[in-house]
């Protein structure tokens, strides 16, 4: 199952699948168009008269539509090389995975391409059948101006959407889709919530096999491959350690580069066969870049990549930084009253099979926001925004550790208003907020 979201995330990420499909759906409507033509006998029906047409302006029709339309697919593939081009170079590169996701460039393709190729493929149909006679397939021309509308309607829509997507509250709004999707898909327990599936049943019954210790003795199976953990197929590696009776300790997780010799698990083995160690590297799933499917840090670094470079002295835009700050701190609050998953990974049995890295809200915060702290020392808007976050994901967390990670990140910035800023007002106004919060968190600690 995980190779195969792999490789949909792949293909739903490219310019050309979805276009791909347009071009195949337009041949078979002008297959399935052209049948219904052949069939019929319009002199016998006594079809409406905006349904028929002559030859000559159906020629005419067709030939412009598919002439225009190709010209216009290039005006909309411009357009779109401008928009990842002024996308990357002002909110980052990483940025450009979140934007090929997004089908409206691909769907005003797929619309443009196809029905530039359904209006070709009709247009070859119309010919002599006899003495004086043409074939002139009605249905077929009038389908062809309906798709010809249609493209109209998505250009007019393309560029509305072009205009407002490069703008940051856009940009940062759609990532932050993206982050509650991945928190929704990997937290999917809320803090509380008694519906536990059945590993954790098996995990929390009397007949569950305890936390095994990690032996003195072990096999590393080292990869064998470059790129970035995309995701890994754990079900599989259940059953791979079911067939040794023995336990994976895994030392990678998604979102970690790897390269050749980098070390993936330890198996609880004196030894294991190299084609059983091939089969454990198949587990892991590898690409050029970060998905969010099993890595939820790969949406939270393109926030703070866009929080970072607003900050940047070239284009000093603190507002679009308090921003991202405020989609972070929504994912974190939603985080903050989920459960976090279980390292300890059981079969069936409830038997200890895979013990992995599982993230913990603390570096969750970390990642969220000590990268923008750091660029953002001495901006009273970062300081104070991320102070009140702080705030706010006081009256979220429910977990001692999480209090404590809070209450760090308050000293932090404490510690960097004094130091930085240098008007005493907008100091004792953050000082203000950070207190508050320690004194909140006070009574979780």
């Amino acid at each position: 199952m995980a190779w195969w979201l792999q490789r949909w995330d792949t293909l739903r990420g490219s310019l050309w699948f979805i276009p791909g499909l347009g071009v195949l759906g337009a041949l078979l409507l002008s297959v399935m168009t052209l049948q219904i033509d052949y069939q019929l006998s319009y002199e016998e029906l006594s079809p409406p008269n905006w349904l028929i047409t002559t030859s000559s302006a159906a020629r005419l029709t067709l030939s412009s539509l598919a002439g225009a339309l190709i010209t216009v697919t290039g005006v909309v593939f411009s357009m779109t090389m401008l928009t990842l081009a002024q996308t990357s170079s002002q909110y980052g590169p990483r940025l450009l995975r979140s934007f090929l996701n997004q089908n409206v460039t691909q769907l005003t393709l797929a619309v443009f391409v196809g029905t530039s190729l359904y209006c070709m493929s009709v247009l070859r149909t119309i010919r002599e059948i006899g003495e004086g006679d043409l074939f002139v397939p009605h249905l077929s021309v009038f389908v062809g101006l309906c798709l010809g509308l249609m493209s109209l309607l998505f250009f007019v829509y393309f560029i509305h959407y072009t205009a407002s997507s490069i703008q940051a509250e856009s940009v940062i709004r759609a990532v932050s889709y993206e982050l509650d999707d991945a928190i929704e898909r990997l937290f999917p327990k809320c803090l509380g919530d008694d519906s536990d599936d059945s590993n954790a049943d098996s995990s929390n019954s009397g007949d569950s096999d305890p936390s095994p210790e990690k032996p003195d003795s072990t096999i590393l199976i080292q990869a064998d491959s470059i790129g970035y953990i995309q995701g890994i197929d754990g079900d599989r590696l259940i059953e791979l350690a079911d067939q040794l009776d023995t336990v994976f300790y895994v030392r990678a997780k998604p979102g970690d580069y790897i390269f050749h010799g980098a070390p993936l698990l330890d198996v609880a083995e004196d030894e294991v066969e190299e084609e059983f160690q091939s089969k454990v590297r198949e587990t892991f799933l590898t690409g050029v870049r970060r998905t969010p499917r099993q890595d939820t840090g790969c949406v939270i670094k393109e926030l703070v990549e866009v929080a970072i470079r607003a900050l940047s002295p070239g284009i000093n835009d603190p507002h679009t930084a308090v921003a991202c700050i405020n989609s972070l701190a929504s994912a974190l609050s939603s985080v903050a009253g989920r459960e976090f998953p279980d390292s300890h990974r059981r079969n069936e049995e409830g038997k200890v099979r895979v013990i992995v890295q599982t993230p913990t809200f603390s570096q969750l915060l970390d990642d969220c926001f000590r990268e923008i702290r750091f660029y953002g020392a001495d901006s009273f808007l970062v300081l104070e925004q991320l102070s009140k976050s702080l705030l706010m994901l006081s009256y979220f967390v429910q977990r001692k550790a999480d209090a404590q990670a809070i209450c760090r990140h308050l000293k932090i910035i404490e510690s960097l208003a004094e130091k930085n800023l240098t008007v005493d007002e907008e100091k004792k106004q953050i000082l203000a907020i950070t207190e508050e919060g320690k004194n909140r968190l006070e009574k979780i600690v």
